[in-house]
C-alpha cells in the first residue's frame, strides 16, 4: 500500500523540526476541515 505523496512518512518526520511537524500537521486539519465544511465557510463569507 503506498503513501500518499503529501503525507511523509514515520522516518521524515524523525528528521523534521517539531515546529515544522506540527506546522505540517495544522495546514492539513484546517485544509481537510475547510474541504468538509465549505458550505459553512461560505455562508459565513456571504454575511
Amino acid at each position: 500500500m503506498a503513501s500518499q505523496p503529501d503525507q511523509p512518512d514515520a522516518d521524515d518526520l524523525e528528521d523534521m523540526d517539531p515546529d515544522e511537524v506540527r506546522e505540517r500537521m495544522l495546514r492539513f486539519i484546517v485544509k481537510r476541515d475547510m474541504d468538509r465544511h465549505r458550505d459553512i465557510y461560505d455562508k459565513l463569507a456571504d454575511e
